[in-house]
């Protein structure tokens, strides 16, 4: 807690060698990759699924139930990027709710 204190009050004053005094030497770079890409994966499975549905005719025949359905995919896919999959699901349970089919 005294770091993440020490740490506030040098990024107040501007203090960019104080800010640094406590992080880490290094970062690895394995970690933040595999972040990427776990979130990635889903939210692209989404948002492909979103941008594809016109492509089903019996979705196509019916533009309400389509556009509906297309963006609650796309909204689904871009929160499950930047938020993760458990917020992504809380957010999407009630836009689920809300499609005019249900």
């Amino acid at each position: 807690m005294a770091s993440l204190m020490a740490a506030t009050e040098a990024l107040a004053r501007g203090d960019y060698v104080a800010l640094l005094a406590n992080a880490p030497e290094h970062v690895m770079e394995r970690n933040i990759v595999r972040r990427v890409v776990t979130r990635a994966g889903p939210a692209a499975a989404l948002i492909t699924a979103g941008a594809l549905l016109p492509l089903i005719p019996s979705i196509d025949a019916q533009p309400g139930i389509a556009s509906s359905l297309r963006w609650s995919l796309i909204v689904t896919g871009a929160l499950t990027f930047v938020a993760g999959k458990d917020t992504a699901s809380r957010i999407g349970s009630p836009l689920d709710k809300a499609l005019p089919w249900q």
